[in-house]
C-alpha cells in the first residue's frame, strides 16, 4: 500500500493506492489460455492528518477486498460496457501516401479518451433513476457536433503522446474541443456520449432539431469511410450507418442504411427525399454553392421536404471527380503516365513486331542465298 500527500491546485490532496502483486515468470502451454488479474485500487481525500489517512487506507482496503470477492463479475461488466462502446465504429481506409492520418492513430486515441471517461450508464451500481436522468440530459444534442471535420491533418488532436502527462493532455484537449463544439450534454453520459460525439466530429456531423446532417467536404472525399451505429435522436433510436465510396470514374457517393424507417436527401435537399434501405441506399454526392451538408437524415419525408424550403443555393451538380494522381497516392502507386500513352506504347511494339516476323516470313519463303543489302547484292552478282 502507497500513500502520498500531494500538492495540487485546489490544495493539498491525500490518497492510497493499493495493488495486487504480478506474476514474475509463468510458462504457457502451446494451444492454452492463461489469465491474469492485476487490479488496483484508489481513494482520494481532500484533507490531511493522521485521521483522515488511516480513513483513507482503511477505504482503500475495502475497497480492495470488495475486487477480489467480485473480479469475475467486475470483469464481465468491463467487457459488456466496452462491447456497448463499440457498437460505434469508424473506419478510414488505410492510405499510403506521405503524412496523412491512418485508422492506427484514430483507433488509439479514441480508446485513450474512453479510458478516461467513466461511463455511468453502462455501470451496475447506477440506479435506473440516475440512468434515466444521465439519458435524458444526453438527448438533448443540437447542434452537436458544429465545425469542420476533427480528421484534419497534421493536427493537434492526433498529436502522438510519449508520456502519460502528453496523453493526459490530449484526452482534456478532445474534451474540451467536443464540449465547445456543443456536445457537452453528450458527453455528460459518460463514455457512450463520448464515443458518439467522437465520431460525429470525425464524419462533420450535426444534430439539428429533428434531423442529421453529414457537413463533409466532397474535395475532402477521396478515401473511403465507413461509420456504424450512429443514434438518432428519435422516438425509436435508430442506429444510422453510411459508407463513403468511390466511383471508377473517381466521383465519391454515399450508401446510407438505418435499423428503422428515416429518410434521406442528398446536397441541399434538391431531390424528393428517399427511404432509407436496412441493407442500403445510395445516395449521389452533390455540389452546391454556396456549400452545404451533403445528406440530410429525418425520421419523416414531410420535416425533409419542410426543410427543403430553408434550404437556399443558387447551384448545384454532381460533386467533381478527384485526381489519379491523389487516388494513386493513397493506394500506394506511383500513377505514372497516362493510360492511353501506354496503351499507344503498346500498339506500336505490336505493330513493329508483326512487321518483323513478316519480313522474316518473306525471306525464309523467298530462298534467296543473296544478301538483303542492295550493295553487297550487286558485289555478290559480280563474284558469281
Amino acid at each position: 500500500m502507497l500513500f502520498r500527500e500531494d500538492l495540487g491546485i485546489g490544495g493539498r490532496l491525500g490518497g492510497s493506492i493499493i495493488c495486487s502483486s504480478l506474476v514474475e515468470k509463468s510458462d504457457i502451454q502451446p494451444k492454452r489460455e492463461e489469465i491474469f488479474r492485476f487490479g488496483c485500487a484508489v481513494a482520494i481525500c481532500d484533507k490531511v492528518g493522521d485521521v483522515w489517512k488511516k480513513n483513507t487506507k482503511e477505504e482503500v482496503t475495502n475497497a480492495f477486498t470488495e475486487w477480489k470477492k467480485e473480479a469475475i463479475s467486475i470483469e464481465k461488466e468491463h467487457y459488456n460496457a466496452w462491447e456497448k462502446l463499440n457498437e460505434v465504429t469508424f473506419h478510414l481506409s488505410h492510405s499510403f501516401a506521405h503524412n496523412v492520418l491512418n485508422g492506427v492513430v484514430i483507433n488509439a486515441t479514441r480508446y485513450a479518451i474512453m479510458s478516461n471517461v467513466r461511463a455511468p450508464i453502462l455501470e451496475d451500481g447506477v440506479s435506473p433513476q440516475e440512468r434515466m436522468i444521465l439519458e435524458s440530459k444526453g438527448s438533448r444534442r443540437d447542434l452537436c457536433y458544429t465545425g469542420h471535420s476533427t480528421l484534419l491533418y497534421p493536427s493537434r488532436l492526433w498529436y502522438k503522446a510519449k508520456t502519460t502527462d502528453e496523453l493526459l493532455s490530449l484526452v482534456d484537449l478532445w474534451l474540451l474541443t467536443l464540449e465547445k463544439r456543443g456536445c457537452s450534454n453528450m458527453i455528460s453520459m459518460g463514455a457512450s456520449g463520448v464515443g458518439q460525439a467522437f465520431v460525429l466530429s470525425l464524419s462533420a456531423a450535426t444534430f439539428h432539431d429533428g434531423h442529421l446532417e453529414l457537413g463533409m467536404d466532397p474535395a475532402d472525399m477521396h478515401r473511403e469511410i465507413s461509420v456504424s451505429g450512429l443514434e438518432l435522436n428519435d422516438a425509436s433510436k435508430s442506429k444510422l450507418s453510411f459508407q463513403v465510396g468511390i466511383h471508377k470514374d473517381n466521383r465519391p457517393f454515399l450508401i446510407v442504411s438505418s435499423s428503422s424507417e428515416v429518410y434521406a436527401c442528398d446536397g441541399g435537399c434538391r431531390s424528393d427525399p428517399v427511404r432509407v434501405s436496412p441493407s442500403g441506399t445510395k445516395i449521389p454526392v452533390m455540389l452546391t454553392k454556396p456549400l452545404t451538408s451533403i445528406l440530410y437524415v429525418a425520421p419523416n419525408r414531410k420535416y425533409l421536404t419542410q426543410l427543403r424550403s430553408a434550404i437556399h443555393v443558387s447551384d448545384i451538380e454532381v460533386a467533381p471527380a478527384h485526381e489519379d494522381e491523389i487516388l494513386s497516392a493513397h493506394k500506394g502507386e506511383d500513377g505514372g503516365l497516362p493510360t492511353l500513352v501506354w496503351v499507344v506504347l503498346g500498339a506500336i511494339l505490336i505493330a513493329f513486331h508483326m512487321f518483323l516476323i513478316k519480313l522474316l516470313y518473306s525471306e525464309w519463303k523467298k530462298g534467296d542465298s543473296t544478301p538483303y543489302n542492295s550493295f553487297l547484292r550487286q558485289k555478290y552478282i559480280r563474284e558469281h
